[in-house]
C-alpha cells in the first residue's frame, strides 16, 4: 500500500493535458504518461522541486504515498488507520486533507475526508498519546485524497497553494483569466518566444501578456516562491533545491520580442501595468490604452491572443456584434499574423467569421469554452464559417 517515491502526479486544467506532457518533456523529464487532467512521471527529488517552480501549465505536484481500495468511508477508515503516517509527519506537526472523489460508494465527500482525518489522528493518538491539529489554512502538511470507484490514493501534495496562483496578481478585478490558462493558450497558439511579436488584444488585468513575457524571458513561473510544502518533508534536500533554483535564475533572458497589451479601459492599463511589475516583466511588455478594433501591428507577422467577454455585461445582440467587428479588424489590419480567440459563447464565435485552422475545447473556470486559432493569410480572401 505504501507507495512513495515510485511517481509524481502534475495536475491541470482540461484539455491541457498534452501542453503538460510536452512542457515536461521539454524541461528533460521522460517516462510521462497522460491521465485524466494530468500527467505522470517519475519520482526524483529533482523531478519534484523542478516542475513547482517551472511548470507553467501544472497546478499542483502530487506525490502518491498510498494506495488502496475501500468499499465505503468506515471501510476507508480501517486501512488508513494502519498506515505509517509517522514516515510523514509527527504528532506536532498540523495538516489538512483535500478530496478529488467520484465513486458512488462514497457519495459524501466532505464524510469521507472527515473520516481519513480521524484514522490520522487516531493513530497517532494510539502510537503516540498525542494527535496533531488541522490546520486548513497554512498546514505543515497537505494531504491530497483522490478516490475513484473503491480505489482510495492519498498523495503528499507538494504544491500547498495551486501553481497558479504566481504572487503577481492582487486584489479582485472582474474575472481574470487563470494563469494556467493564460500559459496554455499561449503553448497553444504556437507561438515562437524568442522571435515573434506578440499582443494581446484585450488585455484586462495583464495576465495573458505577463505569461507570454515570463515565457519569453525564461522566467519560472514560481521561482520565488517560498512556502512549498515539500520543503518541510523528512527527506527535503535543500542542496538540490538551491542547485535547481540557480540554474533556474541562470537561464533567464532579457531581449524577448515585442510584447504589446491592448485595453479601451484606463483602469484595466494600470492594473496590467502594476501586475507586470509584481511580475518583474514590466520593461518587456507595452501596455497601450487603445480600442482593438482600432489597431494596426506594426510587423507584418506575428500571434494575437484574445480573451473577450463571453456575455456577461453585453446584450447578446452587441456581443456579436463585437466579434464580427474583431473578425473584420483581423482580416483587414492583421494580414500574416496567427491569432487565438476562447469564449464560451459559440454563436459569437461563429460572429467572427473566420475559418479556423484549429479549435481546443477548454474550461475557463466552470465554462467550457472553445478556443479557436486563426491564420490571417495575406492577400486571400478569408470565408465565412466556424
Amino acid at each position: 500500500m505504501n507507495i512513495y517515491g515510485q511517481q509524481i502526479i502534475a495536475t491541470t486544467l482540461q484539455g491541457l493535458e498534452e501542453v503538460l506532457e510536452k512542457e515536461l518533456n521539454i524541461m528533460g523529464i521522460e517516462r510521462t504518461e497522460i491521465i485524466t487532467r494530468g500527467v505522470t512521471f517519475p519520482y526524483s527529488q529533482a523531478n519534484l522541486y523542478k516542475t513547482n517552480m517551472a511548470c507553467r501549465v501544472a497546478l499542483r505536484i502530487l506525490v502518491p504515498a498510498f494506495s488502496f481500495e475501500a468499499s465505503g468511508p468506515e471501510d476507508l477508515y480501517q486501512k488508513a488507520l494502519q498506515l505509517p503516517w509517522d514516515q510523514f509527519q509527527n504528532a506536532n506537526n498540523t495538516f489538512a486533507i483535500f478530496n478529488a472523489i467520484n465513486s458512488q460508494k462514497f457519495p459524501h465527500a466532505q464524510y469521507v475526508t472527515l473520516k481519513l482525518k480521524d484514522a490520522i489522528c487516531d493513530s497517532f493518538r494510539k502510537n503516540t498519546g498525542k494527535r496533531p491539529n488541522v490546520d486548513t489554512e497554512r498546514p505543515d502538511v497537505y494531504w491530497h485524497l483522490h478516490i475513484y470507484e473503491n480505489k482510495v490514493t492519498i498523495s503528499l501534495d507538494s504544491s500547498g497553494d495551486s501553481l497558479h496562483l504566481r504572487g503577481y496578481r492582487r486584489g479582485h478585478h472582474g474575472a481574470p483569466i487563470n494563469e494556467v490558462l493564460a500559459a496554455g493558450l499561449i503553448y497553444l497558439s504556437g507561438w515562437d518566444p524568442q522571435h515573434t511579436p506578440f499582443i494581446d488584444g484585450m488585455c484586462g488585468s495583464g495576465t495573458i501578456a505577463i505569461e507570454a513575457a515570463m515565457l519569453a524571458t525564461r522566467r519560472a513561473p514560481n521561482l520565488n516562491r517560498r512556502n512549498f510544502p515539500f520543503r518541510n518533508w523528512a527527506d527535503f534536500n535543500e542542496d538540490i533545491y538551491q542547485d535547481i533554483r540557480k540554474q533556474l535564475m541562470q537561464d533567464t533572458r532579457s531581449n524577448p520580442p515585442s510584447i504589446i497589451g491592448y485595453d479601451i479601459q484606463p483602469r484595466a492599463i494600470q492594473t496590467a501595468e502594476m501586475h507586470a511589475k509584481l511580475a518583474g516583466v514590466h520593461k518587456f511588455i507595452k501596455f497601450v490604452k487603445a480600442d482593438f478594433l482600432d489597431t494596426k501591428p506594426e510587423s507584418n507577422k506575428g500571434v494575437l491572443i484574445m480573451n473577450p467577454p463571453y456575455g456577461e455585461r453585453l446584450e447578446i445582440q452587441d456581443l456579436e456584434s463585437l466579434y464580427k467587428a474583431i473578425g473584420t479588424t483581423l482580416k483587414h489590419q492583421y494580414p500574416g499574423w496567427r491569432a487565438g480567440i476562447i469564449s464560451s459563447n459559440k454563436e459569437c464565435h461563429h460572429a467572427v467569421g473566420l475559418n479556423s485552422s484549429n479549435t481546443f475545447h477548454l474550461l475557463n473556470g466552470k465554462l467550457p469554452c472553445d478556443y479557436k486559432i486563426y491564420e490571417m493569410f495575406e492577400g486571400k480572401k478569408v470565408r465565412t464559417g466556424a
